[in-house]
């Protein structure tokens, strides 16, 4: 924080009584700190017993005007997730309960979530499971998967966790003897996994797959991709699935940028690249910006026979 930090106040409200009565949709109820002062929030309706982080209208730090929903009776604002670096985390019931032993009602688990430090945007119905939609905080990486709520469950109702076996097939080529991976810069990346997969039929997911996926707002494209994007979504490891006859030189490169490079992103836009992103490219060129986004042409197509191979990282 700048020089404004000595000005900032962070206090701690009780919503009370109801929105004021002005027909509004976007009121919540009237939040009031313990120095009676009240704050009106537009976007959400908070629940009876869950106290907030309330930012004084003396503290530099706010830029916004006041809200019309409040008016000139509002002092402040309540501090939400995405102003305060949160990240979005949608959680499958029917995933979770995978991992770890669900049998409490929907609105208990989120309230204890809640009061965990997550913050509960809403739950909604989507093709017979249920959409649980968190706000993680920076601090808490560990819990933007299935597995890391998993634990979280575990630790807040003392249960024990269910981890799911994980052990692939071997070939009997070896991997290196197949693609060299050269890490260039350890300091972003320290450690790089490939693994080539052959005789893959491009095709449809499996039914129960593709459906956790909706629930959790991915939408599926084809068995490949979608089991990368479902590992992601089980355990918070980011992967990406690379076309094997494209990458050209056989080699996984993680590297700086050079001055000038740019990347050409799957949705086809070309991006400028800065000195201190972490890029991954074959031996010619960037094929992706590690953790962020693949590049165009090295994608697993959508839809293709049998392809030559995949390598992933």
């Amino acid at each position: 924080m700048s020089d404004s930090s000595s000005s900032f106040r962070l206090l701690v409200g009780f919503p009370i009584g109801k929105p004021p009565p002005n027909g509004s949709p976007q009121l919540c109820q009237p939040v009031r700190t313990r120095s009676g002062a009240e704050v009106f929030l537009g976007g959400g309706y908070p629940p009876d017993r869950l106290p907030l982080s309330v930012v004084s209208e003396r503290s530099l730090a706010l830029t916004r005007r006041r809200s019309p929903a409040g008016g000139d009776r509002s002092k402040g604002s309540v501090w939400q997730g995405g102003s305060a670096g949160w990240q979005t985390m949608i959680i499958s019931w029917n995933w979770l309960k995978q991992y770890v032993l669900l049998d409490m009602p929907v609105e208990d688990l989120c309230y204890r979530l809640m009061m965990a430090g997550f913050n509960h945007e809403g739950t909604a119905e989507v093709d017979g499971d249920l959409a649980i939609d968190l706000e993680i905080t920076s601090n808490r990486p560990d819990c933007l998967s299935h597995l890391g709520i998993a634990r979280e469950v575990g630790a807040l109702y003392g249960r024990p966790i269910r981890l799911p076996e994980a052990r692939p097939p071997e070939g009997s080529t070896p991997v290196d003897a197949l693609v060299q991976v050269r890490i260039e810069c350890p300091d972003l990346c320290f450690r790089y996994i490939a693994r080539v997969i052959r005789g893959v039929r491009i095709g449809p997911s499996p039914a129960w797959l593709a459906r956790r996926l909706r629930t959790v707002g991915i939408t599926p494209i084809n068995n490949v991709v979608d089991v990368s994007n479902y590992v992601l979504m089980e355990c918070g490891q980011p992967l990406h699935t690379f076309d094997f006859a494209k990458i050209r030189g056989r080699a996984i490169v993680v590297r700086r940028p050079k001055p000038g490079e740019t990347i050409e992103a799957i949705n086809h836009q070309v991006y400028s690249l800065q000195p201190d992103m972490c890029l991954i490219c074959d031996a010619e060129r960037p094929v992706a910006i590690g953790g962020v986004v693949g590049g165009a042409g090295k994608q697993i197509p959508a839809a293709a026979s049998t392809p030559g191979g995949g390598a992933g990282g």
